[in-house]
Protein backbone atom coordinates (compact mmCIF):
# COMPACT_ATOMS: atom_id res chain seq x y z
CA UNK A 1 0.00 0.00 0.00
CA UNK A 2 1.65 3.81 -0.63
CA UNK A 3 2.34 6.07 2.09
CA UNK A 4 -0.44 8.61 0.67
CA UNK A 5 -2.61 5.97 1.29
CA UNK A 6 -1.41 4.93 4.20
CA UNK A 7 -1.76 8.62 5.72
CA UNK A 8 -5.60 8.83 4.26
CA UNK A 9 -6.89 5.84 6.01
CA UNK A 10 -4.99 6.79 9.22
CA UNK A 11 -6.79 10.29 9.26
CA UNK A 12 -9.93 8.96 7.38
CA UNK A 13 -11.77 8.62 10.77
CA UNK A 14 -10.99 12.35 11.65
CA UNK A 15 -12.13 13.73 8.35
CA UNK A 16 -16.06 14.88 7.94
CA UNK A 17 -17.87 13.18 5.49
CA UNK A 18 -18.82 15.90 3.26
CA UNK A 19 -15.06 16.45 2.77
CA UNK A 20 -14.28 12.91 2.27
CA UNK A 21 -16.87 12.92 -0.64
CA UNK A 22 -16.01 16.59 -1.92
CA UNK A 23 -12.70 15.69 -2.50
CA UNK A 24 -13.16 11.88 -4.49
CA UNK A 25 -15.27 13.73 -6.21
CA UNK A 26 -12.58 16.27 -7.51
CA UNK A 27 -10.28 13.54 -8.21
CA UNK A 28 -13.10 11.21 -9.95
CA UNK A 29 -13.64 14.19 -12.32
CA UNK A 30 -9.75 14.33 -12.82
CA UNK A 31 -9.46 11.34 -13.78
CA UNK A 32 -12.27 10.62 -15.77
CA UNK A 33 -10.32 12.26 -18.53
CA UNK A 34 -7.35 10.15 -18.23
CA UNK A 35 -8.72 6.65 -18.39
CA UNK A 36 -12.23 7.18 -20.97
CA UNK A 37 -10.82 4.42 -23.06
CA UNK A 38 -10.85 1.96 -20.71
CA UNK A 39 -13.98 3.35 -18.35
CA UNK A 40 -16.61 2.09 -18.17
CA UNK A 41 -15.65 -0.94 -20.33
CA UNK A 42 -11.75 -1.92 -21.00
CA UNK A 43 -11.32 -3.52 -24.58
CA UNK A 44 -10.65 -7.16 -24.35
CA UNK A 45 -11.85 -7.82 -20.94
CA UNK A 46 -15.18 -9.45 -22.40
CA UNK A 47 -12.24 -12.54 -24.00
CA UNK A 48 -12.77 -15.91 -22.43
CA UNK A 49 -9.31 -17.18 -21.01
CA UNK A 50 -7.43 -19.77 -22.89
CA UNK A 51 -9.36 -22.62 -22.84
CA UNK A 52 -12.65 -21.91 -21.60
CA UNK A 53 -15.40 -24.55 -22.02
CA UNK A 54 -17.82 -21.98 -21.29
CA UNK A 55 -20.44 -21.74 -18.51
CA UNK A 56 -21.78 -25.44 -17.12
CA UNK A 57 -24.98 -26.38 -18.50
CA UNK A 58 -24.21 -24.30 -22.06
CA UNK A 59 -25.39 -21.10 -20.21
CA UNK A 60 -24.26 -18.15 -21.85
CA UNK A 61 -23.37 -16.08 -18.73
CA UNK A 62 -23.41 -15.85 -14.74
CA UNK A 63 -24.41 -12.83 -13.06
CA UNK A 64 -23.28 -12.64 -9.28
CA UNK A 65 -24.78 -10.45 -6.73
CA UNK A 66 -23.44 -9.47 -4.27
CA UNK A 67 -23.85 -6.59 -1.07
CA UNK A 68 -21.19 -5.44 1.32
CA UNK A 69 -22.48 -4.25 4.12
CA UNK A 70 -20.58 -1.24 5.18
CA UNK A 71 -22.93 0.81 8.69
CA UNK A 72 -25.86 0.40 10.92
CA UNK A 73 -28.31 1.18 8.11
CA UNK A 74 -26.97 -0.86 5.27
CA UNK A 75 -27.71 -3.75 7.98
CA UNK A 76 -31.00 -2.53 8.63
CA UNK A 77 -31.52 -2.45 4.78
CA UNK A 78 -30.50 -6.55 4.71
CA UNK A 79 -34.04 -7.85 5.35
CA UNK A 80 -36.39 -5.82 3.07
CA UNK A 81 -33.78 -6.33 0.54
CA UNK A 82 -34.36 -10.01 0.78
CA UNK A 83 -37.75 -10.40 0.01
CA UNK A 84 -37.39 -7.94 -2.78
CA UNK A 85 -34.59 -9.87 -4.21
CA UNK A 86 -37.07 -12.97 -3.44
CA UNK A 87 -40.06 -11.82 -4.88
CA UNK A 88 -37.76 -10.68 -8.49
CA UNK A 89 -36.36 -14.99 -8.32
CA UNK A 90 -32.43 -13.63 -7.43
CA UNK A 91 -30.18 -14.54 -4.32
CA UNK A 92 -27.25 -12.91 -3.52
CA UNK A 93 -24.27 -12.82 -1.35
CA UNK A 94 -23.92 -10.34 1.37
CA UNK A 95 -20.65 -9.38 2.49
CA UNK A 96 -20.62 -8.70 5.88
CA UNK A 97 -17.63 -6.66 8.65
CA UNK A 98 -17.02 -9.20 11.71
CA UNK A 99 -15.96 -6.37 13.36
CA UNK A 100 -16.80 -3.26 12.40
CA UNK A 101 -19.58 -0.63 13.35
CA UNK A 102 -22.46 -3.14 13.81
CA UNK A 103 -22.91 -6.29 15.51
CA UNK A 104 -23.19 -9.70 13.32
CA UNK A 105 -25.50 -12.03 15.29
CA UNK A 106 -26.47 -15.66 14.51
CA UNK A 107 -30.38 -14.59 14.11
CA UNK A 108 -29.00 -12.25 11.28
CA UNK A 109 -26.76 -14.73 9.39
CA UNK A 110 -29.38 -17.37 9.78
CA UNK A 111 -32.11 -15.50 8.40
CA UNK A 112 -30.27 -14.76 5.29
CA UNK A 113 -28.70 -18.53 4.38
CA UNK A 114 -32.44 -19.87 5.54
CA UNK A 115 -34.12 -18.15 2.14
CA UNK A 116 -31.27 -19.71 0.04
CA UNK A 117 -28.62 -16.54 0.47
CA UNK A 118 -25.18 -15.97 1.12
CA UNK A 119 -23.29 -15.00 4.09
CA UNK A 120 -19.68 -13.69 2.98
CA UNK A 121 -16.83 -12.36 5.46
CA UNK A 122 -16.09 -8.18 4.35
CA UNK A 123 -12.78 -7.77 5.55
CA UNK A 124 -12.24 -7.70 9.44
CA UNK A 125 -12.04 -4.38 10.62
CA UNK A 126 -13.22 -2.25 7.19
CA UNK A 127 -10.85 0.52 7.88
CA UNK A 128 -8.51 0.30 5.00
CA UNK A 129 -5.77 -0.62 6.66
CA UNK A 130 -5.39 -5.00 6.58
CA UNK A 131 -3.03 -4.55 3.76
CA UNK A 132 -1.36 -1.69 4.88
CA UNK A 133 1.69 -4.41 5.44
CA UNK A 134 2.65 -7.85 5.06
CA UNK A 135 2.76 -8.19 8.66
CA UNK A 136 -0.53 -6.43 9.71
CA UNK A 137 -1.78 -8.88 7.19
CA UNK A 138 -0.69 -12.16 8.86
CA UNK A 139 -1.81 -10.28 12.07
CA UNK A 140 -5.51 -10.12 11.22
CA UNK A 141 -5.69 -13.50 9.15
CA UNK A 142 -6.33 -15.27 12.38
CA UNK A 143 -9.43 -13.53 13.60
CA UNK A 144 -10.53 -13.47 9.79
CA UNK A 145 -10.00 -17.15 9.55
CA UNK A 146 -12.06 -17.51 12.87
CA UNK A 147 -15.23 -15.43 11.42
CA UNK A 148 -14.81 -17.80 8.64
CA UNK A 149 -15.04 -20.78 10.76
CA UNK A 150 -17.77 -19.73 12.82
CA UNK A 151 -19.76 -18.22 10.33
CA UNK A 152 -19.35 -21.34 8.38
CA UNK A 153 -18.54 -19.25 5.34
CA UNK A 154 -15.79 -19.75 2.01
CA UNK A 155 -15.58 -16.54 0.49
CA UNK A 156 -14.17 -13.17 1.48
CA UNK A 157 -14.23 -9.54 -0.05
CA UNK A 158 -11.69 -6.77 1.18
CA UNK A 159 -12.79 -3.45 1.86
CA UNK A 160 -12.52 -0.89 -0.42
CA UNK A 161 -11.51 -3.63 -2.92
CA UNK A 162 -8.28 -3.93 -1.31
CA UNK A 163 -6.19 -7.24 -2.83
CA UNK A 164 -3.12 -8.72 -2.51
CA UNK A 165 -3.95 -12.37 -4.12
CA UNK A 166 -0.57 -14.05 -2.79
CA UNK A 167 -1.46 -12.80 0.65
CA UNK A 168 -4.94 -14.21 0.65
CA UNK A 169 -3.30 -17.65 0.33
CA UNK A 170 -3.42 -16.96 4.61
CA UNK A 171 -7.35 -17.18 4.40
CA UNK A 172 -9.10 -20.23 4.37
CA UNK A 173 -11.28 -19.62 1.96
CA UNK A 174 -12.81 -20.79 -1.74
CA UNK A 175 -13.20 -17.76 -3.29
CA UNK A 176 -12.00 -13.69 -3.39
CA UNK A 177 -14.27 -10.97 -4.44
CA UNK A 178 -11.81 -8.13 -3.95
CA UNK A 179 -10.81 -7.93 -7.40
CA UNK A 180 -12.53 -6.28 -10.49
CA UNK A 181 -11.91 -6.43 -14.01
CA UNK A 182 -11.55 -2.30 -14.70
CA UNK A 183 -11.67 0.82 -12.19
CA UNK A 184 -9.27 3.58 -12.54
CA UNK A 185 -11.48 5.30 -9.51
CA UNK A 186 -10.99 2.80 -6.82
CA UNK A 187 -8.52 3.19 -3.86
CA UNK A 188 -6.15 0.12 -5.80
CA UNK A 189 -6.86 0.64 -9.36
CA UNK A 190 -5.30 -2.10 -10.91
CA UNK A 191 -7.69 -4.39 -12.49
CA UNK A 192 -7.09 -7.96 -13.56
CA UNK A 193 -8.56 -7.84 -16.92
CA UNK A 194 -10.98 -10.10 -17.08
CA UNK A 195 -14.64 -10.19 -16.44
CA UNK A 196 -14.48 -14.44 -16.03
CA UNK A 197 -13.16 -16.26 -12.45
CA UNK A 198 -9.79 -17.77 -12.50
CA UNK A 199 -7.39 -19.71 -10.32
CA UNK A 200 -5.10 -18.56 -8.17
CA UNK A 201 -2.13 -20.93 -7.25
CA UNK A 202 -0.30 -20.53 -4.25
CA UNK A 203 3.71 -19.99 -4.93
CA UNK A 204 4.91 -23.88 -5.65
CA UNK A 205 0.97 -25.11 -6.52
CA UNK A 206 0.95 -27.25 -9.54
CA UNK A 207 -0.41 -24.99 -12.17
CA UNK A 208 -4.19 -26.78 -12.74
CA UNK A 209 -5.82 -26.71 -16.43
CA UNK A 210 -8.57 -23.74 -16.78
CA UNK A 211 -10.33 -26.06 -19.38
CA UNK A 212 -10.47 -29.43 -17.30
CA UNK A 213 -11.19 -27.92 -14.07
CA UNK A 214 -13.98 -25.15 -15.06
CA UNK A 215 -15.69 -27.66 -17.44
CA UNK A 216 -16.24 -30.71 -14.60
CA UNK A 217 -18.11 -28.08 -12.19
CA UNK A 218 -21.38 -28.74 -11.39
CA UNK A 219 -22.56 -25.70 -10.38
CA UNK A 220 -22.20 -22.29 -11.81
CA UNK A 221 -19.05 -21.02 -9.38
CA UNK A 222 -18.46 -23.88 -7.20
CA UNK A 223 -15.02 -25.87 -7.02
CA UNK A 224 -14.53 -28.59 -9.68
CA UNK A 225 -15.89 -31.66 -8.26
CA UNK A 226 -12.62 -33.48 -8.52
CA UNK A 227 -12.30 -31.39 -5.31
CA UNK A 228 -14.06 -30.23 -2.22
CA UNK A 229 -17.40 -29.93 -2.98
CA UNK A 230 -19.61 -26.60 -3.22
CA UNK A 231 -19.89 -25.19 -0.21
CA UNK A 232 -22.48 -22.54 0.93
CA UNK A 233 -23.04 -20.04 3.62
CA UNK A 234 -24.70 -22.53 5.80
CA UNK A 235 -22.79 -25.73 4.33
CA UNK A 236 -19.88 -27.52 7.02
CA UNK A 237 -16.77 -25.26 7.83
CA UNK A 238 -13.96 -26.40 4.67
CA UNK A 239 -11.07 -28.23 6.51
CA UNK A 240 -8.84 -25.57 8.33
CA UNK A 241 -5.64 -25.68 6.19
CA UNK A 242 -5.14 -23.53 3.30
CA UNK A 243 -5.95 -24.78 0.00
CA UNK A 244 -3.77 -24.91 -2.78
CA UNK A 245 -5.83 -22.54 -4.79
CA UNK A 246 -8.72 -20.41 -4.19
CA UNK A 247 -11.08 -18.90 -6.86
CA UNK A 248 -10.76 -15.21 -7.57
CA UNK A 249 -14.06 -14.13 -9.18
CA UNK A 250 -13.87 -10.30 -10.61
CA UNK A 251 -16.45 -7.86 -10.25
CA UNK A 252 -17.23 -6.06 -13.35
CA UNK A 253 -17.33 -2.46 -13.01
Amino acid sequence: MSLRRKIYYHLKPLLPFALRVSVRRWFAKRKLRQCQDIWPIKPGTEKPPPGWPGWPDGKQFAVVLTHDVEGPVGLQRIKPLIELEMRLGFRSCYNLIPEGSYEVTQELRDHITSRGFEVGVHDLYHDGKLFSSRKNFRQCAPRINHYLKEWGVVGFRAGFMHHNLDWIHDLHVQYDCSTFDTDPFEPQPEGVDTIFPFWVPAPGAEVRSQKSEVGSQTSGLGPPTSGPRRATSNSPTPSPRTPPYFRSLPSPA
